[in-house]
């Protein structure tokens, strides 16, 4: 639930309007550098412009709408944590790569689930 805790800070402390503002004229790359310095208001700008866009893609491929919200912020939360040390090229192509790999981790764990369920029941 640590991701829950990251939210309520981004809820809660706010940076000023002005620097929000100057956020929103940057891009990607630079949000990401300026994440790197602790900025949590460039971490709040990322989060804005592309959490609808990667919860969308998970929603479409696993169809459920709970486990896609978790992904998401299982994401972002990663990208909190290692904000020091990740080194990113193209923030979208990272996260959709982040994304397309929870998804596949989630469906083998599915078909796991389902083959041990089956396994069992048969027995």
């Amino acid at each position: 639930m640590f991701f829950i805790h990251l939210f309520s800070i981004l809820v809660f402390v706010t940076p000023k309007p002005k620097l929000m503002s100057r956020h929103k004229a940057y891009d990607d790359e630079t949000l990401v550098r300026l994440l790197a310095q602790n900025e949590m208001a460039a971490f709040e700008e990322l989060y804005t412009r592309h959490w609808k866009k990667l919860y969308a893609v998970a929603c479409k491929r696993i169809q459920a709408k709970e486990v896609a919200e978790e992904m998401v912020q299982d994401i972002f939360t990663s990208l909190w944590t290692n904000r020091r040390t990740v080194s990113i090229q193209n923030f979208a192509a990272y996260l959709y790569t982040s994304m397309k790999y929870k998804i596949i981790n989630h469906v083998q764990h599915e078909l796991v689930k389902k083959t041990y369920k089956e396994i069992t029941t048969t027995t």
